[in-house]
């Protein structure tokens, strides 16, 4: 509810003339107590929307104020004479309004038409820079894999002499959009080339988690697997558990890595509870498990206290 001298905002009206027109369905309208006090029929309170400019310095009060006695006289006052309502449709301050709400209405639409076309081009701009960062990040992503495969060291001292930066150089020779994008980065307030030995790791990770759920996943198709534990110290004497996963796959035979862990506990109940947790972590049954290996050491294959005894008491049946 707005008071009759209230003047609406920019947004208001645009707001208002999207809406459209909206007939009140209940009887708590606002009224004019000045007429209400008169006992006229017909009370109303207006708020003007596009009451004001060229054309309404002389308002027509017309119905809009003054009220009638009787709901009849809106439309007829008898022979000869216009209701209150044809009066006002006349009127020069309403044609006037009309006009008003035309221009405004096509100046909305124009408005609209132009956000939309800005929008849109923005949001292709932003889908072409994507699609750009899209094919920049598989490369370098290509680049990661390719060194992987082939066993190469991705750094060296300095770092600008590493083969991943090195190999990502090579190619920029030959792919223009590779070069561009490069050269743009360099512009930037922000420069941001993926390069860096952060980046360089993150592609290494993401590449495992993808061959991991490979392997993960052909695991956990095959009907029954046996699992192989061994450990061995790194060059910094920590020591590394490696646990490996033979099953068939199309009948096939084949082991995989599953993971490479330090743990610095040697007890077999601590080994055992390493390889039950990772396979859990990995989302793999142990019901599939049919076989276990490991060496001769005691603690793991010895019959109290090693990793197979172990192994035999949490599944609660007879691994061979």
């Amino acid at each position: 509810y707005y008071e009759s001298d209230h003047h609406f905002t920019e947004e208001q009206l645009r707001y208002l003339v999207l809406a459209g027109p909206y007939q009140v369905r209940h009887h708590n309208s606002p009224k004019d107590k000045s007429l209400k006090a008169a006992k006229t029929t017909c009370m109303f309170t207006t708020a003007w929307l596009f009451g004001e400019g060229p054309g309404t310095e002389k308002k027509e009060l017309a119905w809009i104020s003054s009220g009638v006695k009787t709901w009849n006289k809106m439309k007829s006052r008898g022979a000869d004479r216009k209701g209150k309502l044809e009066n006002h449709f006349s009127s020069i301050t309403h044609r006037s309004s009309v006009q008003h709400y035309s221009n405004f209405k096509t100046k909305n639409v124009n408005i609209d038409l132009m956000l939309d076309s800005n929008r849109r081009k923005a949001n292709q701009e932003q889908q072409s820079i994507l699609q750009l960062n899209k094919k920049v990040i598989v490369t370098l992503l290509d680049v990661a894999r390719y060194l992987i495969k082939q066993g190469l060291a991705f750094r060296r001292e300095p770092e600008a002499e590493g083969n991943f930066t090195q190999l990502i150089n090579l190619l920029r020779r030959s792919n223009r959009v590779l070069d561009d994008w490069f050269l743009q980065t360099k512009l930037q307030k922000y420069q941001v080339s993926y390069l860096s030995k952060r980046s360089q790791d993150e592609y290494i990770q993401l590449l495992g988690a993808a061959i991991e759920y490979q392997v993960v996943d052909e695991i956990n198709r095959s009907s029954f697997i046996s699992v192989m534990v061994d450990s061995t110290p790194d060059l910094s004497h920590r020591e590394m558990y490696s646990i490996v996963i033979r099953y068939t796959n199309n009948y096939q035979v084949k082991e995989r890595l599953l993971s490479l862990q330090e743990l610095a506990s040697k007890i077999g109940e601590d080994i055992c509870r390493l390889l039950l947790d990772t396979l859990n972590r990995k989302g793999i049954s142990t019901d599939k498990i049919i076989g276990q290996c490991y060496d001769n050491a005691p603690n793991m294959s010895g019959i109290h206290k090693g990793v197979q005894a172990c192994i035999n008491k949490h599944l609660n049946r007879e691994i061979m």
